[in-house]
């Protein structure tokens, strides 16, 4: 869309967008792409960012890495494990490390 000559009212740039109504949110200026490392905008993109693989939602590697793929990545977690309580009044548990693959985009 795009304001009138006189700067009153916003018109459709084609006939193909769906008519304006005062009920509808129209935008004046593109939005920035924010898949790709964007600094004059501050957009960090998504090139590094961890994603779900078989997520149906918007961090679905798809999706989130704007159809470029995604790599799967090792990392160790570390956490408490075989906790046991000692009367009275403490637990001791020892430390446990698994590992675990996530996905990040390319």
């Amino acid at each position: 869309v795009k304001f009138n000559r006189r700067g009153t009212k916003l018109r459709r740039v084609t006939r193909e967008t769906d008519r304006i109504t005062p009920d509808h949110l129209a935008y004046l200026d593109e939005s920035p792409d924010y898949c790709q490392y964007d600094p004059v905008h501050q957009i960090p993109g998504t090139h590094g960012r961890e994603c779900l693989p078989n997520s149906t939602e918007e961090a679905n590697c798809s999706h989130l890495c704007c159809s470029r793929g995604s790599r799967v990545l090792l990392r160790e977690i570390q956490e408490k494990c075989h906790c046991q309580f000692h009367w009275c009044c403490r637990v001791e548990c020892q430390t446990c490390v698994r590992t675990e693959e996530y996905h990040v985009c390319n």
